[in-house]
């Protein structure tokens, strides 16, 4: 009983005292997704084949020891994909009717920033916990155009802030340099959610009192379904693994 006392009073002043100086994270990862995606102006969506792709992630936080103001965290996502589908039915998007028959190529951007506002509930050697919510900010596209008929295309703009619940817990096997980590941004209404999540292991290679710097390897899916949202329906699935690393001051 007295070990368990001392372990739960080191943990609780661990969180008393964490972030008394200003601190934060700077990082990036190369990803590499695959797409699987659907669109349309109305309920009756287009599937098309998706191009695999791989993107540069880079995001940056910082943290600081002033009490209520929430710690920030930024983190830029390229998602921007070509794909194509021989038509089986008709597809209709922005006003334009793409026959039966009619080979279609795709562009969409799906590019889109987070913008995460969040407070660190538990931070110790061992053990890290942040809560918070994300306004992604997605600022993209969605572009057909007809490869059979010259002339027949269109094309829709998509831009929203969408407000989220993150989340993030990490854990550190003490002593060694390796930590796991979970990572969860998600909101649903009625038929329309969006759920951006990953996995994580890390090492670190430079660990003192200056800086830690740490490779790291994960997996991320994103999960975008929408019901007329700028007059756009669509239902994406993009998931891959990745590699980088970030350095902690």
């Amino acid at each position: 009983m007295k070990r368990i006392l001392a372990i739960v009073l080191l943990l609780q002043t661990n969180v008393l005292v964490a972030d008394t100086i200003f601190g934060g994270e700077v990082g990036g990862y190369y990803w590499s997704y695959s797409v699987d995606g659907a669109y349309a102006d109305s309920q009756n969506l287009t599937r098309f084949s998706f191009d695999d792709s791989d993107e540069m992630v880079i995001y940056a936080s910082l943290e600081h020891p002033i009490p209520l103001i929430p710690n920030i965290k930024l983190r830029n996502n390229p998602l921007e994909n070509d794909g194509s589908v021989t038509l089986n039915s008709d597809f209709d998007f922005e006003g334009v009717t793409f026959p039966v028959g009619t080979e279609v190529a795709t562009q969409s951007n799906l590019t889109n920033r987070d913008i995460v506002l969040y407070y660190e509930f538990l931070d110790n050697s061992l053990v890290s916990f942040d809560l918070g919510a994300n306004f992604k900010w997605i600022d993209g596209s969605f572009t057909a155009n007809s490869l059979t008929t010259p002339g027949l295309g269109a094309s829709q703009d998509i831009q929203v802030i969408v407000p989220m619940l993150y989340g993030k817990l990490r854990a550190d096997l003490w002593g060694t340099g390796l930590y796991g980590a979970a990572e969860a941004n998600y909101i649903g209404m009625d038929d329309n959610h969006l759920q951006d999540y990953q996995i994580s292991v890390g090492y670190a290679l430079i660990d003192n009192l200056a800086i830690t710097l740490n490779v790291e390897a994960g997996y991320r899916v994103m999960d975008l379904q929408v019901e007329d949202v700028d007059d756009i329906y669509a239902d994406f699935r993009t998931d891959g693994a990745w590699l980088g690393i970030a350095l902690d001051f």
